[in-house]
């Protein structure tokens, strides 16, 4: 069975979140939750950890017997998180043989360079992105070379048709990949019915090979991006490679150790996706509803001016203007003319004649 240490302090939201992660990628796996405080422990054992402990020692203890150690980027480094990180802590994770998923967080005087001072839904996305030996050593696992040889294919999706597709273009043709062996999207991420993926799911075949730029661009949707993952790796045999991402590559490595760190990394980012996805929308709602209330008006502009549309209206009403007359006059058609009069009567509770009537 698989050990896992998930070690995390001050809250202990970061620890949280991964053994929520850790339990959806791999339910076999046993967690091991240690904090440095009692509240941080405390946050873990109610997301499922399966035992919990606290304290400087624990950590000891449990680097010595963890196959895999997760927590934030502090873990590593003599009294980060405020302090509660010692020096005995921080040198039992990084040298323990135990594989190391830290995700980068920007405090206590330690600046990640690339990653910005964000909350973890924005920062877990870069947690996968430094060179890939350091992601995962050559050294620290086997490495797997595919037996099937099939054709590759890429994906691309921009979310609008005013969207440039151009940067995931170059860089999926660097690589030698054949245009007609692309397929694009100008579509929402919110679900997979889209055109193009649809053809894409009918031609791949076993063996096959799947690239794209990032995860976000296969979709947005928490749930069906994992749903997709596993129909087309574990029912329709195709191997998928992220290339932003090193970790999220089902070529490399097949052993269980392999799988589950794609596994949790793939739960991590799907996660950051639909989150985002929702911040978007969230943003798009706050802003409109910012520009009501300065007066600003949405939608299609009105056909017909209001105070033209009154005077060409009474002019009519006289008798002095025929219907088309009046309908020419404004640039619209004689039947929109008569709507805009059929309501103007109503709404001053005369009668509307009826058509080819009165001033027809």
């Amino acid at each position: 069975m698989l050990q896992v240490l998930v070690i995390d302090g001050q809250g202990g939201g970061i620890g949280r979140q991964l053994v929520q992660a850790i339990k959806a990628a791999c339910p076999s796996a046993a967690i091991t939750a240690v904090g440095t405080n009692s509240a941080a422990t405390a946050a873990m054992l109610r997301a499922g950890a399966d035992s919990a402990a606290t304290g400087e020692n624990a950590v000891l203890v449990g680097c010595r017997r963890a196959d895999v150690i997760a927590g934030p980027l502090g873990i590593v480094i003599a009294d980060a998180l405020l302090g509660e990180i010692t020096p005995a802590m921080a040198a039992a994770v990084g040298s323990s043989p135990a594989k190391r998923v830290l995700v980068p967080v920007n405090h206590c005087d330690n600046l990640v360079v690339g990653v910005a001072d964000a909350p973890l839904a924005q920062l877990a996305q870069e947690a996968a992105r430094p060179p890939p030996p350091l992601c995962v050593p050559d050294r620290c696992k086997p490495i797997q070379r595919r037996t099937t040889m099939g054709r590759t294919y890429a994906y691309i999706r921009v979310s609008s048709k005013d969207q440039n597709e151009a940067r995931q273009l170059q860089a999926l043709e660097g690589l030698g990949l054949r245009r007609e062996h692309i397929f694009l999207d100008k579509q929402s991420g919110k679900d997979f019915c889209r055109p193009q993926y649809q053809r894409l799911l009918h031609r791949l075949r076993r063996g096959d090979l799947l690239l794209l730029h990032s995860i976000d661009r296969l979709g947005r949707n928490y749930q069906e991006i994992l749903e997709q993952w596993r129909l087309l790796t574990q029912q329709r045999g195709v191997d998928i490679r992220v290339l932003d991402m090193p970790l999220l590559d089902t070529t490399l490595s097949k052993d269980l150790m392999g799988t589950f760190i794609a596994d949790l990394v793939l739960q991590l980012l799907s996660f950051v996706a639909q989150n985002e996805r929702e911040a978007i929308r969230t943003r798009q709602a706050e802003g409109i509803a910012a520009a009501k209330r300065r007066g600003v008006r949405f939608g299609r502009p009105p056909k017909v001016d209001a105070a033209d549309f009154a005077a060409a209206y009474r002019l009519w009403r006289a008798g002095t203007l025929r219907a088309a007359e009046a309908a020419q006059a404004l640039c619209v058609s004689r039947s929109t003319f008569y709507r805009h009069a059929r309501a103007c009567a109503a709404a001053e509770g005369q009668i509307f004649p009826a058509r080819g009537g009165e001033n027809a």
